[in-house]
């Protein structure tokens, strides 16, 4: 697979690439090389690709868990944001409620994040890394299940991003190789 597509894909594989000494969503090269021929490229050993093929595929087993169990994806780095926030606000033990906004359309859904101390009766409450917890109403759930919440920054701005998820770039075909 050419590691555009991975990363078109898997948005976490960018983070693990990075973590290699890759940084491939800048390269212009992305499209025409395999992740074989990246890493080989750029000088690293076999050992090195195997390492990053376990990791990617360790991501892949847990993002297709936390699917499969809890209904949607939260990110290494909004998890870790999260934590951040709620030890900045003094609000440790707190649970982050998501909700989807009344009268907001598919394509352009308005979100509220906040902390709470408990959830509410209907909720549901998911528990992810880092002992973080996600408080989230019924209807919001519904419209939410499939998501992946992640935590981006950039030059021009930072803050949380929900997509809905495509099919896993690995979910038919197996896992990377």
């Amino acid at each position: 697979m050419m590691i555009s597509g991975i990363l078109e894909k898997h948005p976490d594989g960018f983070t693990i690439l990075q973590e290699f000494g890759l940084h491939c969503i800048g390269c212009h090269l992305n499209v025409f090389e395999t992740l074989e021929e990246g890493i080989l490229g750029h000088g690293m050993t076999k050992k090195t690709l195997k390492e990053i093929l376990l990791a990617l595929n360790k991501s892949f087993e847990n993002y297709q868990l936390d699917l499969k169990e809890k209904g949607l994806v939260l990110t290494d780095k909004a998890a870790a944001k999260i934590i951040e926030i709620a030890h900045g606000e003094n609000k440790k033990k707190y649970g982050l409620r998501v909700k989807i906004l009344k009268n907001s359309k598919p394509e352009a859904m308005n979100y509220f994040m906040d902390f709470e101390k408990t959830p509410q009766k209907n909720d549901h409450v998911l528990e992810f890394q880092y002992g973080v917890r996600l408080f989230i109403d019924a209807v919001s759930f519904k419209r939410l299940k499939g998501s992946r919440i992640d935590y981006l920054e950039t030059f021009e701005a930072a803050g949380f991003k929900i997509d809905q998820l495509q099919p896993h770039p690995f979910h038919n075909q197996g896992k990377p190789s």
